[in-house]
């Protein structure tokens, strides 16, 4: 089985990033890819990810179309792009962590080096101004929605998980500790505010779904995540990207073939009817009188909130396009068969073991 994920995203606090909770060398193999725009660090991940049966995706949300990772199950082994702005090194060199330097195919000389340094800083000025629209954005959010919390009803809450947790045998306490992985399964992208559908189907056939109007389920799967982990039941926790490591966006439960997913009107989240076992309204648990008053601005926020990530999405589809330029220029100065047997070699070691 293969799903795809995000362990990064461009957020209203910057650049953000899981992927120091998978680089553990004294658990796998880990596999730092090296080398610049156009080296072929992506097109490898994609030829290792083709030829497993099973690997985790990790999609790179600053252009969903290019891998940042993969993570083998059965090789026991992760393989990551760790150049920036996720750039990362061996902790372990040769024992647990090797680095593939793809750069090694590179001669400058052929290259247009003063069109790179433009097109270059051109990319960082719009990022500088993607990152400003997704700070406003994360303001507005945090300013207007979350004071809800107020007029949430816990006990309202809490006796729903109760069921869900009865319903889906993880009443229960497990004897082992809680193993939660830490993802994002949407993201703000340049093809716009997308939700990694598949990895439901795939990991969690059963959703239930979060209606979500006022973008307030952080509430409800904060008190899940707590009463999941203090049961000793892996999960997934995905987080909000736009708003950052602390806020809870959706949860998979594998082993119990189980999604919660938010439906708030800002990430699409395409779930089939089929698979829909359970919809809870998060609405039905804050103070109606509160909602009632505060209504049309709750509304009139939310449409601005939208509105300004597409502005932040049509940013990135800017930088994705001077990033293809960057990589033309690159790619005149890359002789990729001088690296080939090194990525020949990695895909040989790989999958030779299993």
């Amino acid at each position: 089985m293969k799903y795809s994920s995000f362990c990064a995203a461009n957020s209203g606090e910057g650049f953000i990033s899981f992927f120091d909770t998978i680089l553990d060398e004294k658990k796998h193999k880990v596999y730092y890819i090296k080398g610049g725009p156009g080296s072929g660090k992506s097109t490898l991940l994609k030829e290792i990810s083709a030829k497993a049966e099973n690997a985790e995706l990790i999609y790179c949300s600053g252009d969903p179309a290019s891998l940042d990772g993969v993570i083998l199950p059965d090789q026991n082994a992760v393989i990551i792009d760790a150049t920036s702005p996720h750039s990362h090194e061996p902790q372990y060199p040769a024992v647990g962590g090797n680095m593939i330097d793809l750069g090694e195919g590179w001669t400058p000389a052929k290259m247009d080096q003063q069109a790179i340094i433009e097109l270059s800083d051109q990319k960082k000025e719009i990022y500088k101004s993607c990152y400003s629209l997704l700070k406003s954005a994360a303001s507005i959010h945090t300013g207007v929605f979350f004071p809800i919390n107020k007029y949430f009803s816990i006990s309202k809450a809490q006796a729903l998980i109760d069921k869900i947790l009865r319903q889906n045998a993880l009443w229960e306490k497990r004897e082992q500790p809680a193993q939660v992985q830490y993802r994002f399964l949407s993201g703000i992208s340049p093809e716009g505010r997308i939700t990694l559908t598949d990895s439901f189907e795939k990991l969690g056939k059963n959703a239930v779904i979060l209606d979500d109007r006022w973008m307030i389920s952080n509430f409800f799967l904060q008190l899940l995540d707590a009463k999941l982990t203090e049961n000793g039941i892996a999960h997934i926790n995905s987080y909000h990207p736009l708003l950052g490591k602390s806020i809870l966006h959706h949860m998979i439960i594998p082993d119990a073939n189980l999604s919660i997913v938010t439906k708030d009107g800002i990430f699409q989240s395409d779930v089939a009817d089929e698979s829909i076992i359970k919809r809870i309204s998060i609405q039905s648990m804050v103070d109606k009188s509160f909602i009632e008053e505060n209504k049309n601005k709750l509304a009139f926020i939310k449409r601005l909130e939208r509105e300004i990530l597409n502005l932040a999405c049509s940013k990135l589809e800017d930088a994705r396009n001077i990033h293809m330029r960057i990589e033309q220029e690159y790619a005149k100065g890359t002789d990729f068969n001088a690296t080939a047997a090194l990525k020949q070699n990695l895909i040989n070691n790989l999958f030779s073991e299993t």
